[in-house]
């Protein structure tokens, strides 16, 4: 598998571990991580099935709590995410993200299935790799913008939240990522921080004030290629700062920091598709505190268009 195929699963990687962190509403983050081309492609259109079981939280302490029987909260996410090439260096992308939530209580259930926050914006490659240098990378620079289409905590929702599957804040995201290749290992950073713009939300017939938290995340990646199969592993943390409203102290949040832990397995079927499976893991690593944990696993197919 030549360099330039390994940078794109390495990049494949990286949305898969931004969205298990999204998939549960309650503790999603304003971060975004983008489908970039990395390739030589003009275009490229990708769809993603990820699965994602909370099955837990962390305290203040940093101590976790796992959920007993009956306690559920299940959330299949489908996302399909587009970029375009306006040159060699600059590029546009979005991503519209359907998901389906099951939240059980004992014998209470709920299921429901909504748009969440789409999102949208551009990247620049600031450092390319036009001859080969053993330790220069190459880097793309993005920002993107998220629009509240999904339901959020603050509108009218089912006593589970089940219906919730967006922020419902205008949010930015500003980030960077650099991949390296050498021969058939492969290793990747990205760096990300979003900020969210305060809102209004009509809860009970009152205007309330709704201040979301900053979002910082870290992604360290590599692998090895073997053939058209690559096999990799990837850590990071995501920090959010609290989010605060003047309706009540119960919908406030407090700072939250958790860890993910993911392997990955990708095929380049052809010059033109390419799949990933991946398994992300939020109880492995830490510290953790006031932190929702999840377990997901996820599909990606990509389609690259000269």
């Amino acid at each position: 598998m030549s360099g330039i195929f390994s940078l794109l699963f390495l990049f494949l990687t990286m949305p898969l571990l931004s969205t298990s962190a999204q998939a549960a509403p309650c503790c999603s983050g304003a971060v975004v991580m983008p489908t970039l081309i990395t390739t030589d492609s003009k275009a490229q259109l990708a769809g993603r099935l990820m699965g994602t079981q909370a099955v837990g939280r962390s305290r203040m302490d940093g101590t976790s709590v796992f959920h007993r029987d009956g306690n559920t909260d299940n959330t299949v996410l489908w996302e399909l995410a587009g970029a375009y090439a306006l040159s060699p260096r600059w590029q546009i992308h979005g991503a519209v993200p359907v998901s389906l939530r099951a939240r059980g209580i004992d014998s209470l259930k709920e299921n429901h299935t909504g748009l969440g926050d789409v999102s949208a914006g551009g990247a620049f490659e600031a450092l390319e790799e036009l001859l080969f240098n053993p330790y220069k990378p190459r880097v793309w620079v993005f920002m993107d913008v998220t629009m509240p289409t999904g339901r959020s905590a603050y509108d009218d929702i089912t006593p589970l939240a089940a219906s919730v599957h967006g922020r419902g804040s205008w949010a930015a995201t500003m980030g960077a990522f650099a991949g390296k290749t050498w021969g058939g290992w492969d290793a990747a950073l990205s760096a990300q921080h979003g900020r969210s713009l305060p809102s209004r939300h009509d809860v009970n017939g009152r205007s309330v004030l709704v201040r979301p938290g900053a979002v910082t995340a870290l992604t360290a990646a590599g692998g090895h290629s073997f053939g058209e199969l690559r096999l990799g592993l990837s850590v990071g943390p995501t920090w959010e700062q609290r989010t605060m409203s003047d309706y009540s102290s119960s919908r406030d949040t407090t700072d939250r920091l958790w860890w993910t832990v993911g392997a990955q397995a990708s095929l380049m079927a052809d010059d033109h598709w390419s799949f990933t499976a991946s398994y992300n893991d939020q109880t492995l690593l830490g510290p953790t505190y006031n932190a929702v944990l999840g377990r997901s696993m996820g599909l990606a197919a990509i389609r690259r268009f000269d």
